[in-house]
């Protein structure tokens, strides 16, 4: 994504699945999970994408499709934006998957970030915090220069039965990448 898109907040965060119709995408929303190793992380990420009315609607049915990326970070220098800096790497994105028809999207424009960073929780995102005290905010660069906030770092299965009482950083744990924002297109 183009750090000069636009970005509306989100709520919640959405893992939502089904078919749109034949609109065009306007809405993307980027999620996914990583297992932490001693040097680095690997996992997924999954993009979301919608047409123009499920802004104001919200619902499921404005749902085009998804792409679904392997991620795989190795460690580097903490980057400049990345807020209490608890990690940062250099990112590889691979294509997996995708139920988008072809030609709806441009493959180039989901190419995914070059780094990655995990911090604390900016001050601006804080009331969104979808675990207060055990997330950790995600932030992401596209291109040369600062790492962007896109939302949060979660132990995975954190406020669910599956509960390990994860807390930090922690080499083989797995987490969940929660968005902030729903990108415009």
């Amino acid at each position: 994504m183009p750090g000069s898109a636009r970005l509306l907040c989100l709520g919640l965060a959405l893992a939502v699945s089904g078919c749109g119709g034949e609109a065009s995408p306007y809405w993307a929303v980027q999620h996914g999970s990583i297992e932490l190793s001693n040097d680095g992380f690997q996992g997924y990420q999954v993009w979301e994408l919608f047409s123009r009315k499920w802004r104001k609607a919200g619902d499921e049915k404005f749902h085009l499709c998804a792409v679904v990326q392997g991620i795989e970070g190795s460690l580097a220098s903490t980057m400049e934006g990345c807020e209490g800096c608890l990690g940062s790497y250099l990112v590889t994105v691979e294509p997996l998957e995708t139920d988008c028809p072809a030609g709806l999207i441009d493959s180039s424009s989901l190419a995914g970030p070059r780094t990655m960073a995990v911090g604390r929780v900016p001050a601006d995102l804080a009331g969104q915090d979808p675990q207060p005290g055990r997330s950790m905010g995600w932030y992401m660069g596209w291109d040369q220069g600062p790492v962007e906030a896109m939302g949060f770092v979660v132990p995975e299965g954190a406020g669910s039965a599956n509960d390990e009482g994860v807390q930090g950083w922690v080499p083989g744990e797995r987490y969940a990448l929660e968005p902030a924002y729903a990108w415009e297109l």
